[in-house]
């Protein structure tokens, strides 16, 4: 499987979606779904601006191969750094979430100096 086909496949199952309705939701056959899905096929850039649409994510998260790579940062808490390392687990919404949060904890130390 591709990685944007593993990726196609993980948004659509958080959805509870079938490959037959994001197909008919962004205009192809269900077969190229299930092609993207397998690696067999990549869709193409037209495809995956809709594919982004749908799911409500960047372009860029869909076709992006990086992995948040937290070797050589310098944590002290053990479990802390196994946390950050699930981040590339999870879907869009909750890294923007978890995006959000760290932002608002640094701004509030900034404001408290």
């Amino acid at each position: 499987m591709s990685e944007i086909g593993a990726k196609i496949k993980k948004l659509r199952m958080e959805r509870k979606w079938s490959q037959e309705f994001l197909a008919h939701k962004i205009g192809v056959g269900q077969q190229y779904i299930s092609k993207y899905e397998a690696g067999r096929m990549v869709p193409s850039s037209k495809t995956v601006d809709k594919l982004a649409e749908a799911f409500e994510v960047s372009t860029d998260f869909l076709i992006s191969k990086e992995k948040i790579d937290l070797s050589s940062v310098n944590l002290r808490d053990k479990k802390f750094r196994e946390l950050l390392n699930e981040l590339n687990d999870l879907n869009e919404e909750d890294l923007l979430t978890v995006k959000n949060v760290i932002e608002a904890l640094v701004f509030r130390r900034k404001f408290k100096k």
